[in-house]
């Protein structure tokens, strides 16, 4: 697969498959899955990048600091990507960048934003959704989550319907990888 410009229609097809079982499997819940993140050697060196596996099963996407976000019950965005954005300057050191844009078109998400609106729109999607599927154990990514949770509490006295509990996805998304 080319992930530079996007992947084959076969290969796209496969990852929407996975997505619609994916977001079968959690209903009316709302699923956030973090990629990788790139981990610094030294002062201005990596070590190699190995993407989330499990984001990766559901995405294709094959690049640090992303967020898929499933959302099974919105009318729009049932699978949003919250990526880097394009940068010229970046790409000429680190490679290309599928950006904003690319995500759409090359990786099928339903739309796609800029990952520095990632909080705020959280908040909008976590409206009216019982359960958080989010797996705790990234130490980077888990204030976000926990924080969000305890942000919406105010919106739950005000008479909204908020998560009141975060599951583990991974024996969902485990099971799927199994039998594909």
């Amino acid at each position: 697969m080319c992930y530079e410009r996007g992947m084959t229609s076969e290969d796209l097809a496969t990852f929407i498959e996975r997505r619609r079982r994916f977001v079968e499997a959690i209903g009316d819940g709302l699923a956030i899955i973090p990629a990788a993140q790139e981990t610094a050697r030294n002062s201005d060196v990596s070590h190699v990048f190995r993407q989330n596996s499990d984001f990766f099963f559901l995405t294709g996407f094959d690049e640090p600091d992303a967020v898929a976000v499933f959302n099974p019950a919105h009318a729009k965005e049932r699978f949003v990507l919250f990526v880097r954005p394009r940068d010229r300057e970046m790409e000429i050191w680190n490679g290309h960048r599928a950006g904003v844009e690319g995500a759409v078109a090359h990786y099928g998400a339903a739309a796609s934003y800029p990952v520095d609106q990632l909080d705020a729109k959280l908040r909008e999607y976590a409206i009216e959704r019982t359960t958080l599927y989010y797996r705790l154990g990234t130490p980077a990514f888990d204030p976000r989550v926990v924080g969000l949770v305890s942000d919406l509490r105010a919106a739950r006295s005000r008479g909204f319907t908020t998560p009141v509990r975060i599951e583990d996805p991974s024996p969902l998304l485990h099971d799927l990888r199994l039998r594909h």
